[in-house]
């Protein structure tokens, strides 16, 4: 017996059922609820005992616990079984099965959800009222939470306006800081360090004059265009955009 010479697949009925032991290759379940598949004998060249056919691989597919013995299953066979006497496969998706057990398992499916509706009671006052109690409750804390969070969300996002509209200055002071070096480092005169300092100082003087505002910008909001309850950015501009407004959500 060759363990090469099997069929990739066979359509055939499922004579029986039972469990093996479930383990894990590649992501893929191998094991559980086991059917059992006979190869036709146009097929079976090899001289293979039976075909044991697990589960589907691919996502999605829940139906397996709902096939019934000697119903018609397509399989795709994998490889040979470790007693070399079987075959290993897969059922495949139930969109390649034959069209009858489409409609039987969508059949069980649909019994199944009934079943599942008539289980599941119908909520009463007290407990529609109590969710309703948690949702509310859960929906003022996240309110709660974002209020406390506003002060320091303004404050970042003040910074960050004035980051875009002072941006190019810094550049500019740090290029003026990488020229001021290259030209001390490539100048060997008496006067290199001198002109050096002056530069540093200047770039330095400009940057203090340029963050000195940033110790007088008004961290809360202003009464005459937001409330404390919103964010708003201003943009370099001129056009502002409210990002968040808690008065919403309340």
């Amino acid at each position: 017996m060759t363990t090469t010479n099997f069929p990739k697949s066979v359509e055939a009925p499922i004579i029986r059922f039972f469990h093996t032991p479930v383990s894990w290759s590649k992501g893929v379940k191998n094991g559980g609820m086991t059917a059992v598949v006979k190869l036709p004998d146009s097929q079976n060249c090899g001289g293979w005992n039976d075909v044991l056919v697990y589960e589907p691989d691919s996502p999605g597919e829940s139906w397996w616990d709902l096939v019934p013995r000697n119903t018609v299953i397509r399989v795709s066979i994998r490889e040979v079984a470790k007693n070399k006497q079987d075959l290993i496969g897969f059922a495949l998706p139930l969109k390649n099965q034959p069209s009858e057990l489409q409609a039987l398992i969508a059949e069980k499916l649909e019994v199944e959800e009934e079943k599942k509706e008539e289980m599941t009671p119908e909520p009463s006052a007290a407990d529609k009222l109590e969710e309703q109690l948690k949702a509310d409750i859960e929906k003022k804390q996240h309110l709660e939470t974002l209020k406390a969070y506003m002060p320091r969300l303004r404050m970042l996002l003040k910074k960050g306006e004035w980051l875009d509209a002072n941006e190019s200055s810094l550049l500019l002071i740090q290029n003026s800081l990488c020229k001021a070096y290259c030209e001390w480092c490539e100048d060997h005169s008496s006067d290199a360090d001198g002109t050096f300092t002056e530069s540093v100082l200047d770039a330095v003087k400009c940057y203090v004059d340029l963050i000195a505002p940033l110790r007088s910008i008004p961290w809360a909001p202003n009464s005459d265009t937001e409330s404390k309850n919103t964010l708003t950015v201003n943009f370099s501009n001129g056009q502002s955009r409210t990002v968040l407004d808690l008065n919403h959500l309340t």
